[in-house]
C-alpha cells in the first residue's frame, strides 16, 4: 500500500496513527508545514529504524553528512530519473531487511 501526502504535518499524523507501519518514507526537503529533515527527525523519534529517502532540489545546500547523522538513509537531488529512484528504493529496503 502506498500513501501519498503533500503536507508534512499530515504525513506525521498518518505515520503516528498507523503506528509507523511503513517500510519506507520518501519525503521532499521542501514541504508545507515542516521541512523534510524535521519530518524525518520526528518520524525517527517514533521509529528509529525507519527507512527514509530525502529528495531535494537544493543540491549541495543540504549536507549529506548532516542528513545521514539524522538517520536518513539516502539523499537524492532533483531531477531524478525513475530508474535511479527505483534502484535507490531497492537498495535502502535491502539494507534494512
Amino acid at each position: 500500500q502506498v500513501k501519498r501526502l503533500t503536507d508534512s504535518r499530515e504525513a506525521l499524523r498518518e505515520f503516528t496513527n498507523l503506528n509507523g507501519e511503513f517500510d519506507l518514507v520518501i519525503t521532499d526537503y521542501t514541504m508545507p508545514g515542516i521541512d523534510g529533515t524535521e519530518l524525518s527527525k520526528k518520524i525517527l523519534e517514533k521509529k528509529p529504524d525507519q527507512c527514509i529517502i530525502l529528495i531535494s532540489g537544493l543540491g549541495d545546500l543540504i549536507a549529506a553528512e548532516e542528513v545521514r547523522s539524522i538517520g536518513i538513509k539516502r539523499v537524492l537531488s532533483k531531477p531524478i530519473e525513475f530508474e535511479v529512484l527505483m534502484e535507490t528504493v531497492r537498495h535502502v529496503l535491502a539494507e534494512n531487511s
